[in-house]
């Protein structure tokens, strides 16, 4: 029993490890704070609790608890949001190329919704763009870093002052 938090210390294990509340906020929200109270005591009690081994454990399993949930139900990939925005553009299309054909005028909605889609398309691509530009640039760092390192145990003319230079430009950028 000894490793039982206090109703207290558990409000506040709560709130900062589920709520994501900072350790002054849940301090303020659980434990009885005057206004008068000066804040550097709020923070000193505050961190005081948050640094409590058994405080900070079960903050930690909290946490990981809602890592967990939040994984679970919720996964979503570039590929769903790809999806998801094509289908709204092509519902969009056949509503205005139906009242084209049955002589309605279209919808300004629809025209928003097929722009902002294809915007925030053009907006996943130039994300993912960038991604891939700098995994890229990492993996070559790393290969150069590597080169370097079997260069360095092969060649006995290297010393151990020797500088390598690594990252210089390469043509595709």
């Amino acid at each position: 029993m000894a490793d039982k938090l206090t109703p207290k210390q558990e409000a506040f294990a709560w709130a900062v490890g589920l709520e994501g509340k900072t350790y002054t906020q849940a301090y303020k929200d659980v434990y009885d704070v005057k206004p008068t109270t000066l804040d550097k005591t709020v923070w000193r009690k505050a961190s005081d609790v948050a640094n409590n081994g058994k405080v900070t454990a079960r903050i930690d399993e909290l946490k990981r608890m809602k890592a967990v949930e939040m994984q679970r139900s919720f996964h979503w990939t570039m590929q769903d949001a790809v999806n998801e925005l094509l289908f709204v553009i092509k519902k969009n299309r056949n509503d205005l190329l139906r009242s084209d054909r049955d002589g309605y005028a279209a919808r300004e909605a629809n025209n928003k919704a097929i722009l902002g889609a294809v915007s925030q398309l053009e907006d996943l691509r130039r994300e993912n763009d960038k991604y891939l530009s700098d995994s890229n640039r990492k993996l070559r760092a790393e290969a150069d870093i590597a080169e370097a390192k079997a260069k360095m145990l092969t060649d006995d003319s290297i010393s151990v002052d020797t500088t390598i230079v690594i990252g210089e430009k390469y043509e595709d950028e």
